[in-house]
């Protein structure tokens, strides 16, 4: 039986599909990373059709069902515009700002530090890139401009070693919206 505001079987399928259309149409706005070789599935995430916003996120298994205070994935590589050490901060706070609803309490949020624990290389189109790196325990983000791109990896419990990225072009978007949608229809409500 359906809910009132609840999307029916073919309204649910036209709006994936329309969405689906769209990040093919905008594809060619910006361009977007993605890891090289990763074995899990990936899905694109979040897109702005404006270009100015666009997450890849990755698993190492089947992605399970969202979580309200926490993210499902391993590893996010967002493609955005601005600042490098700007966009990390607010990955970070709201990492912080996840991690203390997980743990059930409050945390005052301490200032974060803008500058990197290190600068770590990691390849892109095969061909090593500096990236800066923020460390929190098991939790690391890491930054760099290509062009006039930031891009920033977010990852959980994954060793820097086993990233690599590749820009996204058709074929790779084509895969990563039919995992979004096997998942999306796996944990309709």
């Amino acid at each position: 039986m359906q809910q009132p505001g609840e999307r029916g079987p073919e309204e649910h399928r036209a709006r994936l599909d329309d969405g689906d259309d769209r990040v093919r149409d905008t594809l060619p706005l910006a361009p977007v990373f993605g890891l090289a070789g990763w074995d899990g599935p990936g899905m694109v995430h979040d897109w702005s059709f404006s270009g100015t916003r666009r997450v890849l996120a990755y698993a190492r298994t089947i992605l399970p069902a969202p979580a309200l205070s926490g993210t499902p994935f391993d590893v996010q590589v967002h493609s955005l515009e601005g600042d490098v050490r700007h966009r990390v901060a607010e990955l970070r706070m709201r990492w912080l700002a996840r991690d203390s609803l997980r743990a059930g309490w409050e945390r005052p949020v301490a200032a974060l530090d803008p500058l990197p624990d290190r600068i770590s290389a990691i390849p892109v189109e095969g061909s090593p890139e500096a990236f800066e790196l923020w460390i929190a325990g098991p939790h690391w983000w890491a930054a760099t401009t290509i062009g006039a791109r930031t891009v920033v990896i977010e990852a959980h419990d994954v060793t820097i070693d086993l990233i690599g990225l590749e820009r996204i072009g058709a074929a790779e978007v084509e895969d990563l919206l039919a995992e979004r949608r096997r998942w999306l229809d796996g944990h309709r409500l």
